[in-house]
């Protein structure tokens, strides 16, 4: 008898932990819903919501976002998303309950996070910012475009058109790294001959790929000192 009490015991502590838990999620699922999110109007004809938990919620498919792509039922003109703590965190425009022209996100002290840009509601560009305002990604659409990457310093590490196909790739000092031919749109199988650049910007080799999405399927790497063929790697027959 003495051996079934700490075990009762236990199961009513987990029946009241889940219980516990089970309405934590509820209560902050109903306080997220859609009906939760008012929009107000200023005098100045700006229309706003206040959102909990902001920096959580805009990270994951939550009520929030949800409520946000839906654009059939949000007013014209000028929309502003407010955390928690009375913060602007996101700005952007309707028009014919459209989302048209730019959507800008910001960081919590108020420099911008990231900055889309929308025609009649369809996505056309981004460019998304470190903190500092140095740009880690600036996009255009696969049938637009370029997608292009910075490091922390500001610099260009690659470039890839979206259009063609060609990629290129460079070290921080601005020296080529590599370049060659992807192809096209939001795709990484590389096609054909990849030269590859010491950081001097002398010729190291060339790969020859045949097109899988598998970067070591190549058939070929002639090795380069200089403008010499130094020697040849092939795939040998299997």
């Amino acid at each position: 008898m003495s051996l079934q009490k700490p075990l009762f015991i236990g199961l009513a502590i987990i029946t009241i932990c889940l219980a516990s838990c089970s309405y934590q999620k509820l209560s902050l699922d109903q306080m997220l819903s859609q009906d939760k999110f008012q929009i107000s109007r200023s005098s100045e004809g700006i229309n706003s919501i206040t959102v909990s938990y902001y920096d959580t919620v805009s990270t994951y498919d939550s009520p929030y976002q949800r409520f946000m792509l839906n654009s059939s039922d949000k007013p014209n003109g000028q929309f502003n998303v407010y955390d928690e703590n009375g913060l602007l965190r996101r700005t952007l425009f309707y028009s014919n309950h459209l989302r048209e022209g730019k959507d800008t996100w910001f960081y919590s002290d108020g420099q911008i996070m990231q900055e889309k840009v929308f025609v009649h509601d369809q996505y056309v560009s981004y460019k998304t910012y470190y903190p500092g305002r140095f740009i880690i990604d600036t996009e255009l659409s696969d049938t637009l475009g370029f997608k292009r990457h910075w490091d922390y310093d500001g610099n260009l590490i690659y470039e890839k058109n979206y259009r063609t196909g060609d990629y290129k790739e460079w070290y921080s000092s601005g020296k080529i790294r590599a370049k060659g031919m992807e192809c096209p749109g939001e795709c990484f199988t590389l096609q054909g001959p990849w030269s590859y650049y010491n950081q001097g910007g002398n010729l190291d080799e060339i790969v020859f790929f045949h097109g899988s999405p598998d970067p070591e399927a190549w058939d070929s790497i002639y090795h380069y000192q200089g403008d010499k063929i130094i020697s040849i790697d092939r795939v040998k027959p299997h």
